[in-house]
């Protein structure tokens, strides 16, 4: 398992899979060996990566011609024959190559900005050929490079991924993921899969996984990112990337190095599996011959194989556990699976069933299993050659190739030995095929299994009789050749008892585990339970001692309900761990990981099984047993791994069965869904504080399962895991089914059988350790300020830290704590504390190198960080903002100055005198920032000569910052002061005054103070405002009445010396006034008063009650009346507002006057006759209303009834009542209305229609 953690916030992994590599393809460094180009290479399936500063390329051969050269060189290399080494009968033997390029457009690859990782032990030479210039010694080899700033705040980190290569992005916070672009120069094609990058060449095809990604936000890591890849003309970018956030994240990145079937063409199942040391996969099962479901079934043995044929089998139509005709079958598969080493039947003419496999150091299968054969094969000197009943145990060591016994023997009694049959410890499907072997340092075998009968043959052991005649457990030490038994015992109780499970401690005494369901196990003192705890079935532990012959601590453990310890093994402290099930509440003890109430328990006892260190429950939380355990390994490093399976055919009679659903798995798992009926893997830390990692992993259409055994972990974390898989369901399934994950290129990819087929997965959870976290820091500080910051590294495996911190040794000189050397445990705190100074000023940055490394298990993790530190100048000061010049007696000048803020950076101000030939001098320094003064003697009439004066104030590094403003005697002699301008005064809101004056240019500006005096021929000023803000230049006095009288303001600025300058000019704002006259308005208004550049004209601006102010006539500036005779009869209001408007030599400023609204009265004017004789003339009456605003007329005739009704003022009456009468009639009238000027008016009298 990889795990990668680092700073960064965002990560996307790429894995290029290749057939397995050799131990020795790392990263290996060019001292000389290759071209000077290339920085470094890897070795890799028909070729080798080269890494250079152009980009990263793959150089491939045809590995099958290379290979026919490499068997043609050794074949006449051992007949001596060099003289045609490379060549056929016929022609000449060519190897073709080909290269592609990844190019990282955009980003550069440079040599100094690789950094290597994890060097391995062993080194390389190279002499080949007669140039020495390419000879090379002592090659450094790495498992990881890291490639610093491909892109900007990108890294590229690249790894030795065993059988492939892999290469991360980190994107680090700030950085533009989508800038990355790959192009793939040289390949033939280049295809986009929904599950990975297709590459071809002239000489192999390869594929890249699609990029897995991740993003961490507050520390937790969120679901996959599903990132969209885009394929342009062979460049590869990606697309709807996420935004980076900060806090650290890492990924665990589990490998399945292999899955595959049998290759059966028989019905056969998975039982058991093991490894040797070189990663050879070990498959052990059972299979069946022709029989007339599957007449031409076999299974797939090798030429050479101990027994290549079925040996038979019997059909028990009494016991469903044992009815399948079967043999025994091992496979043997390479490293990577894709080669079958060897398979083969062991088996007599009955059933055969095996429970355990171990490879010994001489690479010898041993088996422990059952037989019912009375032919089952044994060795010539087996202990024990005959079957001493019904079902006999059997131990049988193979030869590493599979061709032969190295031993074999029958060991039992008269009643079924080596099954599991008690309803107490037969909890799930299988449970009747469990036992365990192992090996001691002498090569002897240690065995446990089950057993009925009361006359196996014991030897030298702590209980040498079954007098209770139930089950019991069976412990056993075998010679390495099976052809003495060196020691054995019962173990057990009153009541039947099952034993799994076997380890040694380092003084090589033994430990065993299993099931018990009553009272007589020969516990002793001290220990942590002492007698039988009830319900169905406890668990419970044994030390034996190494000669077999008595028991030295022994403890029954778990709950009044059923409970069970399926595995034990010990650690490298002697702590005894034990996985098992329960139906009870097994307490939760210590910081350990706990999801509720579950049916498995993983428990760490001491050494003298006195005590509980930890223990842990882990399930689906209904209470019960989710499934049942096949494999439990503590790595090297006190990791735990847990492997089993669960699902319908877990049922056994009186248990129902099982689910894998609702188990809990981590973000990165392999297969994070379930239909229930599959393998679940689970690994826990040291002290059992977290869950690192659960996964599962099965077909989606059948129920994956195993029929017995044990499967196993080697100390790398590697499971090698036996299944029986694809069998089709009772549910009209026919087969052969292939629903059961398997790799690409394995032996067997689909299942052959109809039925079931032995499938077997090797899935690696390595590396497991996390390197310490620490992240790139930026620091900014300014001269003379305190820089103190902590900076911690943490690991998350809780290792030990060594930590490096390394600088420029002036630097480390400097600073007042710089810890060099830091231990911790879990996590380190440093603190480091800097007072730079004016001498540590630089553009670039200075940098504090972090090295961390852990003290994990298997290996030491190595981490680095830089902390930079940018030292900015300390800010220039700024002068005094007041200076002021005062005339003396006796012509001196007195300079004095406000105080400056005060500042650590402050160090001195200087005070400059400009002589009247304008030369500057220095003509004091001084070092306080406090106000001050300072009288200069030496001036010679300053009125006249004009003496300047100025100040400066410099910081601690010597830098001054802006002169402060000039003050000169001449100008102060004569204007002391620049008085400002009044740009205009206008009314507003048509109640207020609004001045606007200009900004004052006096670079001691205190003030501005406004006056204000009524508009006559003589003004009298009175104070009425003081503005102390420069930029501030409007004052609106609402204090005024603007409809009768006018205002003038005047402006005076003020400076910080306490001068002031004369009043500027004036503003006045206009008052208009206006009478309403029959049909006409009369208007006039006070001239604008005044602007030095004129009034230019006036604006005579009217609206009516609901429209806007328009100007109706523009008038010289001399005319400051008029009367308004062009009025609207429908309309009796009128607002009316003047503007003058400055002559454009001046600001272009404005002044409006107050609004006046003037009405006219209503008028109305009735005819009393008209005519309706259809001459066109007068054939409608109606009245016509001037000024009017509302209008109501009604008609009446003679007889009081209404003939006419409108309120529309410009509607006339047609007369249409007439239509039917002759001669003249006479009618009555009335009429309401009102006027602008809210008066209300009401007329009537008679109408006369003549026709």
């Amino acid at each position: 398992m990889k795990k990668l953690f680092s700073v960064v916030k965002f990560i996307f992994t790429i894995v290029l899979f290749f057939p397995p590599l050799t131990n020795f393809a790392q990263f290996i460094e060019n001292k000389g060996q290759y071209d000077s180009k290339i920085l470094f290479s890897k070795p890799i399936f028909s070729g080798n990566i080269l890494i250079s500063e152009k980009g990263i390329s793959f150089l491939f051969y045809d590995n099958s011609k290379f290979e026919e050269l490499y068997e043609k060189y050794h074949q006449r290399a051992k007949n001596g024959n060099f003289s045609k080494l490379f060549k056929t009968q016929n022609k000449q033997l060519k190897v073709n190559y080909h290269n592609i390029e990844q190019q990282f457009v955009g980003g550069q690859i440079l040599k100094e900005n690789i950094y290597t990782y994890n060097e391995r032990n062993y080194k390389f030479n190279y002499f080949l050929g007669n140039d020495k210039n390419r000879w090379a010694s002592n090659v450094r080899n790495f498992d990881k490079l890291l490639i610093k700033e491909i892109y900007p705040l990108i890294d590229l980190e690249l790894l030795n991924d065993g059988v492939g290569y892999k290469y991360n992005f980190i994107c680090k916070p700030g950085s533009n993921p989508s800038i990355i672009k790959i192009k793939y120069n040289g390949v033939q094609s280049i295809q986009l899969t929904s599950e990975s990058i297709l590459l071809k060449t002239s000489v192999i095809t390869y594929s890249e996984h699609l990029p897995e990604s991740y993003i961490i936000k507050n520390g937790e890591k969120s679901n996959d990112l599903k990132l969209k890849l885009k394929l342009t003309e062979n460049i590869l970018s990606f697309a709807d990337l996420p935004e980076i956030n900060e806090n650290s994240i890492f990924v665990i990145d589990p490998k399945l190095i292999f899955s595959t079937y049998s290759g059966s063409t028989a019905d056969n199942f998975g039982f058991t599996a093991t490894y040797d040391e070189q990663g050879n996969f070990f498959a052990g099962g059972i299979t069946t011959g022709p029989y007339i479901q599957i007449p031409n079934g076999k299974y797939p043995t090798t030429v050479g194989a101990f027994s290549e044929t079925y040996n038979g089998g019997m059909d028990d139509n009494i016991n469903d556990d044992y009815w399948f005709p079967c043999d025994i079958t091992i496979s043997k598969y390479s490293p990577d699976g894709k080669n079958l080493l060897y398979a083969t039947y062991i088996g007599g003419t009955n059933n055969e069933y095996p429970h355990s496999l171990v490879v010994d150091k001489q690479e010898n299968l041993i088996i422990l299993g059952s037989t019912f054969s009375l032919d089952y094969p044994v060795s010539n000197n087996a202990f024990m050659p005959l079957n001493s009943g019904k079902a006999d145990i059997i131990i049988t060591k193979l030869s590493p190739d599979g061709s032969s016994l190295i031993g074999s023997t029958y060991y039992g009694g008269s009643e079924n030995d080596g099954l599991n049959e008690t309803i107490n410890t037969k909890y799930f499907y299988a449970d009747n095929f469990r036992g365990d072997i192992i090996y001691d340092d002498e090569g002897s075998l240690i065995g446990v299994i089950s057993t009925r009968s009361n006359d196996v043959v014991i030897k030298d052991g702590f209980k040498n009789s079954n007098p209770y005649k139930v089950q019991q457990g069976l412990i056993f030490k075998f010679s390495k050749d099976l052809s003495e038994l060196k020691w054995s015992s019962y173990i057990g109780s009153d009541n039947n008892t099952s034993i799994y499970s076997v380890d040694f401690d380092k003084n090589k005494d033994i430990f065993v585990s299993g099931g018990i369901a009553g009272n007589g196990l020969q516990t002793t003192s001290g220990t942590l339970y002492g007698s039988y705890r009830g319900g169905k079935a406890d668990g419970y532990i044994a030390k034996i001692s190494k000669d077999g012959k008595s028991i030295l601590k022994a403890t029954y453990f778990g709950t009044d309900k059923y409970d069970q310890i399926i595995s034990l093994e010990l650690d490298e402290y002697d702590r005894v761990y034990v996985v098992g099930q329960t139906e009870g509440v097994i307490p939760v003890i210590g910081n350990v990981y706990n999801n509720g109430n579950v049916g498995q328990f993983l428990t760490v006892l001491n050494h003298d099984l006195t005590n509980v260190i930890y223990s842990a429950t882990f399930g689906a939380g209904d209470g019960r047993p989710d499934i049942t355990i096949n494999a439990f390994m503590v790595a090297e490093c006190n990791r735990v791994f847990i492997s089993g399976w669960g699902g319908e055919t877990t049922w056994t009679s009186g248990v129902p069965w099982s689910t894998t659903k609702n188990l809990p798995i981590t973000e990165d798992a392999i297969q994070k869904t379930t239909d229930g009926s599959d393998f679940y893997i689970i690994v826990f830390s040291k002290e059992l504080k977290k869950l690192l990692y659960a996964t599962y992993f099965g077909g989606n259409k059948t129920n994956d399962h195993v029929d017995g055994g044990t499967s196993r972990f080697d100390k790398k974390g590697v499971i090698y895991q036996s299944v029986c898989s694809s069998c089709p369901m009772d549910n009209g399934q026919k087969g052969p089914i292939s629903d059961f994950p398997t790799s690409s290129g394995v032996f067997a990819e689909k299942n052959l059988s109809p039925r079931c087929s032995n499938a077997a997965f090797k899935f690696a959870l390595e590396n497991l350790n996390l390197k310490p976290e620490l992240r790139d820091t930026f620091f900014k500080i300014t001269v003379f300020d305190t820089l103190n910051f902590d900076y911690t590294v943490t690991d998350p495996d809780d290792d030990t830290l060594n930590i490096d911190f390394s600088a420029l040794p002036q630097i480390i000189d400097d600073f007042k704590t710089f810890p060099t050397k830091v231990f911790g445990v879990a996590k380190s705190i440093s603190k480091f504390t800097w007072i730079p100074n004016c001498s540590h000023l630089s553009s670039d940055t200075f940098e504090i190198n972090c090295f961390a490394k852990d003290r994990g298990c298997p290996d030491y993790k190595t981490n680095t960080a830089r902390i930079k530190i940018l030292v900015e100048p300390p800010p220039v000061l700024p002068p005094p903002n007041t200076i002021c010049l005062v005339f003396k007696p006796g012509e001196k000048l007195e300079i004095s100055w406000s105080a400056i803020a005060k500042s650590k950076y402050f160090d001195f101000m200087v005070l400059y005198k400009v002589l009247p030939n304008g030369k500057p001098t220095v003509l004091d320094t001084i070092r306080s920032e406090n106000e001050g003064k300072f009288l200069d003697n030496d001036v010679i009439n300053p009125r006249k000569q004009n003496y300047s004066y100025y100040l400066k104030v410099v910081n601690k590094c010597k830098k001054s910052g802006d002169l402060s403003y000039l003050v000169s005697s001449v100008q102060e002699s004569e204007t002391p002061i620049t008085p400002s301008t009044v740009i205009t005064a206008t009314v507003i809101n048509n109640k207020d005054v609004s001045v606007h004056w200009l900004k004052s240019i006096e670079p001691d500006f205190g003030s501005y103070s406004v006056y204000r005096s009524t508009n006559k021929d003589s003004l009298e000023f009175e104070y009425i405002k003081e503005i102390n803000n420069l930029n501030d230049t409007f004052f609106v006095d609402n204090q005024v009445d603007v409809q009768n009288q006018s205002f003038c303001y005047s402006i005076v600025v003020n400076n910080r010396c306490g001068m002031s300058s004369k009043k500027s000019n004036i503003g006045c704002n206009i008052v208009l006034k206006g009478v309403s006259e029959p049909f006409y308005h009369k208007l006039n208004w006070q001239p604008y008063r005044k602007w030095d550049a004129g009034v230019a004209s006036y604006s005579l601006l009217r609206s009516v009650d609901t429209g806007t102010m328009k100007e109706i006539i523009t008038t010289p500036p001399i005319y400051t009346n008029y009367d308004d005779y062009n009025l609207d009869y429908d309309w009796g209001g009128y607002w009316y507002s003047v503007l003058a408007n400055e002559n454009t030599k001046g600001y272009n400023a404005q002044s409006q006057s107050n609004s006046i609204y003037l009405i006219q009265p209503p008028l109305l004017h009735v005819p009393n006759v008209f005519t309706k004789n259809n001459d066109g003339l007068n054939e409608t009456w109606g009245f016509v209303p001037v000024f009017v605003k509302t209008y109501h007329m009604q008609v009446y005739n003679r007889w009081g009834e209404k003939v006419f009704d409108s309120e529309n003022k410009k509607e006339d009456w047609d007369g249409n009542y007439l239509e039917k009468t002759k001669g003249t009639e006479v009618f009555i009238w009335q009429v309401t209305y009102t006027g602008w000027d809210r008066s209300t008016h009401y007329q009537k009298g008679t109408v006369t229609v003549v026709k």
